[in-house]
């Protein structure tokens, strides 16, 4: 905001960009409850990953293999994917064409937390990579 209490051109950038990054969210939420790859595949780059801690090490896991986790999702009713969830985001930070999210996702039996990375591109925001971290239901975070 400017001095004089006026929006300046990169508030009002910053509002659209933060609009675009929430309606990326919000696809990836749609795109998990009906399980469709097409879309939770549009809003990632191709080269993108996810990383996390499990028992093994890290875990890290290329977006190609997102058709295959939502296939094995809709064939086994046991998936965390079958569940009832809620997303909120907790914070947007924007520089430029280069942002984090962080989004918690709640499940029935776990509470996720999301890291991404995006970028803006001349078609838009994608997101680059994630890192997220599973609580069970319950545990505080």
């Amino acid at each position: 905001m400017a001095a004089d209490g006026r929006r300046s051109k990169s508030d009002i950038t910053t509002s659209r960009d933060e609009k675009a990054i929430q309606k990326i969210i919000e696809r990836f939420a749609e795109g998990i409850r009906t399980l469709d790859a097409n879309l939770v595949s549009s809003i990632f780059h191709p080269e993108a990953l996810s990383f996390s801690v499990t028992a093994r090490g890290i875990c890290i896991e290329p977006f190609g293999a997102w058709p295959e986790i939502m296939r094995q999702a809709g064939v086994d009713n046991t998936h965390i994917f079958r569940e009832r969830f809620s997303t909120r985001i907790l914070k947007i930070d924007i520089a430029g064409t280069a942002a984090i999210a962080k989004v918690e996702w709640k499940f029935e039996r776990a509470r996720i937390i999301d890291f991404y990375n995006l970028l803006k591109t001349d078609d838009g925001w994608l997101i680059t990579n994630q890192v997220y971290h599973t609580y069970p239901a319950g545990k505080a975070g």
